[in-house]
């Protein structure tokens, strides 16, 4: 053999090496700052997930990536962002560690004020399920219970559901979800030990449930009306508003996005500055108005109770109950009288044929039970329709 002829033999199987080893490593790389690549179907895919439909994700939260260093300090790398919305959704009294993960590049667009922000494919996000050990001193540790994934895909929304070991060192995919797993005890802001009792972990089929927007698959709590609010995110930035930290992070186009002056702003149904009208509403609409909108799913029933509805007649006033007659009570909102309407009924009852909301909920709300009821009485009375 020649001796060029065989420095290309040389070559050619040294190259084809290479191009083996980086093809078929399924390792992730951990740099501290960044969210790696790694292989989970067979092609390179960030934060492990390939975006065509029905593909799997891993199997443990570790996987993915997200977060730096010790897993349960949920310490966001580049990419993830943490965020919280003004308002929560009541789950037991269960604490939320909320993030999202875009893909290096890409960004969300604004469609309206009361609208979830447009997420580009690949877009994941996280929300961690907590419980603090004693709610009045937060330094003395919390213990996270599940995180739920939702991830966009080329052509839907898909949820996940990972459920945390009690050495708080990893979470597990749970397909079918957990239901009666042990009692939760913690400290009350009273101080006393408040236990929940039946912590259920939705199967990934449930989640559906609550997010479905206009016949598909949607997230709720990402919605302009709901971000545009501050939130501190320590170390250089510190507090800063929401929408205008997405901007400067590159996660948010500007194209069509008012200025945050310019967007509605939903309180805190706790902002005690916020009128008694206005909490009330806030606190329908992240804890009722993902079923109960225009283009939600019991649209049938005719009750709206998003923060946008200024309709009397739909917003419960006055209103007889289409699909639900279980309290014998006349109105779902009657105005100056809370203890007599549905919707007040509804929310201090846990019996299945009665909860509200159906799923999430196993014990009553007591803060928040109040402040809609503040509401109702607040509302001016009137003389009610005659049919």
């Amino acid at each position: 053999m020649r001796t060029d002829d065989f420095l290309k033999n040389v070559f050619f199987i040294l190259f084809s090496f290479l191009i083996f080893s980086c093809g078929s490593d399924e390792g992730t790389e951990d740099t501290g700052t960044t969210i790696s690549f790694a292989i989970n179907t067979g092609t390179p895919t960030e934060a492990g997930v390939d975006t065509s439909n029905n593909k799997q994700p891993f199997s443990s939260l570790s996987e993915f990536s997200f977060f730096k260093g010790t897993l349960k300090d949920l310490d966001p790398k580049l990419q993830v962002i943490e965020y919280a919305p003004s308002s929560s959704l009541f789950t037991d009294y269960a604490e939320k560690d909320r993030f999202i993960y875009f893909p290096k590049g890409l960004k969300a667009t604004y469609s309206t004020d009361h609208e979830v922000f447009n997420f580009p494919v690949g877009t994941i996000i996280i929300k961690n399920f907590f419980y603090y050990n004693d709610v009045r001193d937060p330094s003395l540790g919390k213990k996270i219970i599940e995180t739920r994934l939702l991830v966009k895909r080329e052509t839907q929304w898909s949820s996940y559901e990972y459920e945390w070991n009690e050495a708080q060192t990893e979470a597990t995919r749970r397909v079918g979800g957990r239901q009666n797993p042990a009692d939760i005890t913690f400290i009350g802001t009273d101080g006393n030990n408040k236990t929940i009792v039946g912590y259920d972990l939705p199967a990934e089929a449930d989640c559906v449930q609550c997010h479905k927007y206009n016949g598909a698959f949607s997230p709720i709590g990402p919605k302009p009306a709901l971000l545009n609010s501050n939130f501190n995110y320590g170390g250089t930035v510190g507090t800063a508003n929401q929408i205008d930290q997405w901007v400067a992070q590159g996660f948010l186009s500007t194209t069509n996005l008012p200025a945050t002056s310019s967007i509605e702003k939903i309180p805190s149904y706790y902002d005690n500055t916020a009128t008694i009208d206005e909490r009330g509403r806030a606190y329908l609409d992240i804890n009722c108005a993902h079923c109960h909108n225009e283009k939600g799913t019991v649209t049938g029933n005719g009750l709206f109770l998003n923060y946008k509805n200024s309709d009397n007649t739909s917003r419960g006033i006055y209103k007889k109950p289409t699909t639900y007659g279980g309290s014998g009570l006349t109105y779902d909102i009657q105005p100056g009288n809370a203890d007599q309407s549905v919707l007040i009924y509804r929310l201090t009852h846990t019996a299945l044929a009665d909860v509200m909301p159906k799923i999430g909920r196993n014990i009553n709300h007591d803060a928040g039970i109040q402040i809609v009821k503040d509401y109702i009485n607040a509302l001016p009375t009137g003389t009610p329709p005659a049919n």
